[in-house]
Protein backbone atom coordinates (compact mmCIF):
# COMPACT_ATOMS: atom_id res chain seq x y z
CA UNK A 1 0.00 0.00 0.00
CA UNK A 2 1.35 3.58 -0.86
CA UNK A 3 2.87 5.00 2.04
CA UNK A 4 1.00 8.77 1.09
CA UNK A 5 -2.37 7.79 2.11
CA UNK A 6 -3.49 6.61 5.53
CA UNK A 7 -5.79 3.72 5.32
CA UNK A 8 -8.47 3.62 7.92
CA UNK A 9 -10.62 0.78 8.63
CA UNK A 10 -13.37 2.60 6.13
CA UNK A 11 -10.80 2.56 3.73
CA UNK A 12 -9.85 -0.46 4.08
CA UNK A 13 -13.42 -1.92 4.13
CA UNK A 14 -13.79 -0.08 0.79
CA UNK A 15 -10.83 -1.65 -0.71
CA UNK A 16 -12.05 -5.25 -0.18
CA UNK A 17 -15.39 -4.48 -1.78
CA UNK A 18 -13.34 -2.58 -5.07
CA UNK A 19 -10.73 -5.56 -4.89
CA UNK A 20 -12.46 -7.27 -7.86
CA UNK A 21 -10.79 -3.70 -9.86
CA UNK A 22 -6.73 -4.98 -10.55
CA UNK A 23 -4.73 -2.23 -9.07
CA UNK A 24 -3.53 -0.67 -12.33
CA UNK A 25 -6.88 0.45 -13.27
CA UNK A 26 -7.01 1.49 -9.55
CA UNK A 27 -3.85 3.41 -10.48
CA UNK A 28 -5.45 4.85 -13.88
CA UNK A 29 -8.84 6.02 -12.38
CA UNK A 30 -6.97 8.22 -9.72
CA UNK A 31 -4.15 9.50 -12.17
CA UNK A 32 -6.92 10.57 -14.59
CA UNK A 33 -8.59 12.36 -12.14
CA UNK A 34 -5.61 14.26 -10.59
CA UNK A 35 -4.15 15.09 -14.30
CA UNK A 36 -7.71 16.87 -14.65
CA UNK A 37 -8.20 16.99 -11.52
CA UNK A 38 -11.79 15.70 -11.89
CA UNK A 39 -14.88 17.04 -9.80
CA UNK A 40 -16.59 13.92 -7.99
CA UNK A 41 -19.47 14.48 -10.63
CA UNK A 42 -17.37 13.75 -13.58
CA UNK A 43 -15.94 10.75 -11.88
CA UNK A 44 -18.68 9.09 -10.93
CA UNK A 45 -19.94 9.21 -14.58
CA UNK A 46 -16.11 8.30 -16.16
CA UNK A 47 -16.46 5.36 -13.21
CA UNK A 48 -20.24 4.09 -14.64
CA UNK A 49 -19.53 4.59 -18.05
CA UNK A 50 -16.26 3.66 -19.36
CA UNK A 51 -14.69 1.42 -16.10
CA UNK A 52 -18.49 -0.32 -15.53
CA UNK A 53 -18.81 0.06 -11.86
CA UNK A 54 -21.46 -0.66 -9.29
CA UNK A 55 -23.00 2.06 -7.20
CA UNK A 56 -21.14 0.54 -4.17
CA UNK A 57 -17.87 0.80 -6.04
CA UNK A 58 -18.27 4.76 -7.17
CA UNK A 59 -19.07 5.40 -3.83
CA UNK A 60 -15.98 3.93 -2.23
CA UNK A 61 -13.83 5.72 -5.16
CA UNK A 62 -15.66 9.09 -4.94
CA UNK A 63 -15.21 8.85 -1.22
CA UNK A 64 -11.80 8.23 -1.31
CA UNK A 65 -11.52 11.09 -3.83
CA UNK A 66 -12.95 12.88 -1.45
CA UNK A 67 -10.75 12.59 1.56
CA UNK A 68 -7.08 11.98 0.24
CA UNK A 69 -7.70 13.41 -3.45
CA UNK A 70 -5.33 16.59 -2.96
CA UNK A 71 -2.79 13.89 -1.50
CA UNK A 72 -3.14 12.26 -4.68
CA UNK A 73 -2.61 14.82 -6.66
CA UNK A 74 0.55 16.00 -5.27
CA UNK A 75 1.66 12.91 -5.38
CA UNK A 76 1.24 12.51 -9.24
CA UNK A 77 2.60 16.06 -9.62
CA UNK A 78 5.91 14.80 -7.68
CA UNK A 79 6.09 12.52 -10.47
CA UNK A 80 7.53 12.18 -13.61
CA UNK A 81 5.39 11.68 -17.01
CA UNK A 82 8.45 10.47 -18.42
CA UNK A 83 9.57 6.89 -17.30
CA UNK A 84 13.44 7.11 -18.62
CA UNK A 85 15.37 10.24 -17.14
CA UNK A 86 18.70 11.51 -17.78
CA UNK A 87 20.70 10.72 -14.60
CA UNK A 88 23.70 12.26 -15.55
CA UNK A 89 26.28 13.51 -18.47
CA UNK A 90 29.76 12.47 -19.01
CA UNK A 91 31.80 14.35 -21.45
CA UNK A 92 35.40 13.61 -23.17
CA UNK A 93 36.52 15.87 -26.05
CA UNK A 94 38.59 13.68 -28.71
CA UNK A 95 40.48 15.11 -31.69
CA UNK A 96 41.23 13.19 -34.34
CA UNK A 97 44.05 13.76 -37.00
CA UNK A 98 43.82 12.34 -40.98
CA UNK A 99 47.83 11.99 -40.68
CA UNK A 100 50.11 13.61 -38.07
CA UNK A 101 52.22 15.46 -41.05
CA UNK A 102 48.52 17.62 -41.87
CA UNK A 103 47.65 19.91 -39.32
CA UNK A 104 45.15 21.46 -40.57
CA UNK A 105 43.12 18.56 -41.22
CA UNK A 106 42.15 18.54 -37.34
CA UNK A 107 38.36 17.13 -36.40
CA UNK A 108 37.55 17.63 -33.10
CA UNK A 109 34.72 15.42 -31.56
CA UNK A 110 32.91 15.53 -28.78
CA UNK A 111 31.22 12.12 -27.05
CA UNK A 112 28.32 12.78 -24.65
CA UNK A 113 27.20 9.84 -22.67
CA UNK A 114 24.06 9.87 -20.84
CA UNK A 115 23.18 7.92 -17.99
CA UNK A 116 19.59 7.02 -17.97
CA UNK A 117 17.35 5.86 -15.63
CA UNK A 118 14.40 4.16 -15.85
CA UNK A 119 13.09 0.59 -15.26
CA UNK A 120 16.58 -0.14 -16.04
CA UNK A 121 19.62 1.89 -16.40
CA UNK A 122 21.28 2.43 -19.54
CA UNK A 123 23.70 4.60 -20.79
CA UNK A 124 23.46 6.39 -24.46
CA UNK A 125 26.43 7.90 -26.22
CA UNK A 126 25.95 10.62 -28.59
CA UNK A 127 28.90 11.79 -30.84
CA UNK A 128 29.19 15.52 -32.16
CA UNK A 129 31.09 17.50 -34.85
CA UNK A 130 31.81 21.11 -33.93
CA UNK A 131 29.13 22.62 -35.82
CA UNK A 132 26.30 19.47 -34.14
CA UNK A 133 27.46 20.29 -30.67
CA UNK A 134 27.29 24.34 -31.90
CA UNK A 135 23.65 23.67 -33.01
CA UNK A 136 22.54 21.95 -29.69
CA UNK A 137 23.85 24.47 -27.67
CA UNK A 138 22.18 26.74 -29.51
CA UNK A 139 18.93 24.19 -29.05
CA UNK A 140 19.71 23.90 -25.32
CA UNK A 141 19.61 27.75 -25.39
CA UNK A 142 16.19 28.13 -27.00
CA UNK A 143 14.77 25.53 -24.82
CA UNK A 144 16.02 27.29 -21.85
CA UNK A 145 14.03 30.88 -22.66
CA UNK A 146 10.91 29.33 -23.25
CA UNK A 147 11.32 27.76 -19.84
CA UNK A 148 12.05 30.95 -18.44
CA UNK A 149 8.97 32.50 -19.87
CA UNK A 150 7.25 29.97 -17.48
CA UNK A 151 8.74 31.30 -14.39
Amino acid sequence: MATWITVTPRLEQGLKIANQIDNDTIILIYKQAACNIVKPQLMESTLKNTFKTDDDKCLIFLNAWFIYGKGIIDHFRQMSIFPVQVKDIDWSLNIQAASSSIKKDVRPMALLQLNLTGEDESKLTLEFDKKELIDLYHNLERIQSQLDTFK
